[in-house]
């Protein structure tokens, strides 16, 4: 397909050629300089490149700086995590489906065949590398992953066959016991089949991240870090030095109030929304000409929010995983004091200045513990969740306040986050706390 880059008002139509492409351009420049930078997911799959076949592609630096490091353990769980449809992977192997692997496990099968049955796409990824290679016309799956840095069709040949490789060899590298598995049989619609699809997703991803993120000095950044050695436990950092330093941003221009409706867990949130909602009407008639931010439980929550909120058109809700740029776009553009209310915006999103002087948290920012890994995770060490839980309400507080002369008030609904973060209290950041009223 023809690249829709323009460069010198020509539309440029070959990437295989140095200094057409200002893509390729870029990308060959990184791999080649003393310093780059590249987001986190085009630095594993480079880094998944160069190590299955130990080809020039890109190597460890000297000194690895990563930014957001609380996300690294979310990151690279889902790099290495397997969602594998059958006629996707039939599509993807071709004829070494029928010869190396046959049809997925059933939906009752037991997480021994499941694994035995990923263990065995190990050897059909090096096959249908090697004849990939020979389609294209290289002498060697080594030169076929070089020309892969350079030309974008054979890239996207052999890039989902490196990532699956990668996440192949990380069962064998943690342990077949360190994968939650199963088979969920999909119902077809207009977008996809019905079968099968394969899932796996790692408990530990620690032995992956010294191998292949680390540099041989490595600088983690982040300003939700909570439990640090907890946190650097369970990315398996074996020597590691914790340097903390002070907030700039004064505590009086963050202030955190309670003006709680009761405990949102077990159904509590969807049973009180009428309460939720008489909280959300005093905030908004306080703030009648302020923008804001309402983080809320989930999609749904917000449908049922909506109904008891009709007349509050300032509102903004997300009420679907798409919804979110437009409607992030919409609060930015307006003149208005619009409020979004969503689910999705505890990360990434700046609402700096006027964009938003108050936020409402509705419900405690627990890790569902219906999600296997997630509870493994807890049984194996209630820290990890109680880290977790302190990142995310860390993450929420700081949408609002975002240099040292912004100011914003955020306010919580849920008794289970007081009570949560009085329990916890000893591992809160002194930053926080300095903020935080009516702890006691």
């Amino acid at each position: 397909a023809a690249c829709q880059s323009q460069r010198s008002g020509k539309q440029i139509r070959e990437c295989s050629a140095s200094g057409l492409c200002p893509y390729y351009d870029a990308r060959r420049e990184a791999m080649e300089s003393v310093c780059a930078l590249l987001n986190f997911n085009a630095f594993m799959l480079w880094m998944d490149i160069a190590q299955s076949q130990e080809v020039p592609f890109f190597s460890r630096r000297g000194l690895h700086v990563i930014d957001e490091a609380h996300r690294i353990e979310d990151c690279v769980t889902e790099q290495l995590s397997i969602r594998l449809p059958e006629d996707q992977l039939r599509r993807l192997f071709r004829r070494q489906f029928d010869e190396l692997l046959g049809p997925m496990p059933g939906e009752d099968a037991t997480e021994a065949r499941i694994l035995e049955y990923l263990i065995e796409i190990g050897p059909a990824v090096s096959a249908r590398l090697g004849d990939l290679a020979e389609e294209e016309g290289y002498n060697s799956v080594g030169e076929l992953l070089a020309a892969s840095s350079e030309i974008r069709s054979v890239e996207k040949k052999v890039a989902p066959l490196i990532s699956l490789q990668a996440k192949i060899e990380n069962i064998s590298r943690e342990g077949a016991g360190n994968y939650a598995v199963g088979i969920l049989i999909q119902p077809g619609d207009k977008f996809r089949k019905k079968g099968a699809v394969l899932l796996a997703k790692p408990l530990r991803v620690g032995a992956y991240i010294r191998e292949r993120v680390l540099g041989e000095r490595t600088l983690l950044m982040s300003a939700t870090l909570p439990m640090t050695e907890t946190w650097a436990r369970e990315l398996g950092l074996e020597n590691f030095r914790i340097i903390d330093l002070p907030s700039s941003f004064p505590p009086e221009n963050r202030p955190v109030f309670f003006t709680t409706v009761g405990s949102m867990r077990s159904g509590g949130a969807e049973r009180l929304i009428p309460q939720a909602a008489g909280k959300i009407r005093q905030i908004l008639e306080r703030f009648a000409d302020k923008k804001g931010l309402i983080h809320s439980p989930s999609y749904a929550y917000n449908n049922l929010l909506q109904a008891q909120l009709q007349d509050c058109g300032r509102l903004l809700f997300c009420l679907r995983g798409d919804d979110t740029e437009p409607k992030l776009r919409e609060h930015l553009e307006s003149g208005d004091p619009t409020v979004l209310v969503s689910p999705a915006m505890r990360e990434g999103v700046d609402l700096k200045d006027d964009l938003a002087r108050f936020q409402i948290i509705i419900k405690a920012p627990f890790d569902s513990l219906g999600d296997p890994v997630v509870r493994k995770k807890m049984e194996r060490n209630p820290r990890w969740y109680t880290m977790r839980t302190l990142t995310h309400c860390m993450q929420q507080l700081g949408r609002v306040v975002r240099g040292p002369t912004d100011h914003a008030r955020t306010y919580i609904l849920d008794d289970d986050l007081r009570e949560f973060l009085r329990r916890n209290r000893g591992h809160v950041p002194g930053y926080v706390l300095a903020a935080i009223q009516g702890l006691d």
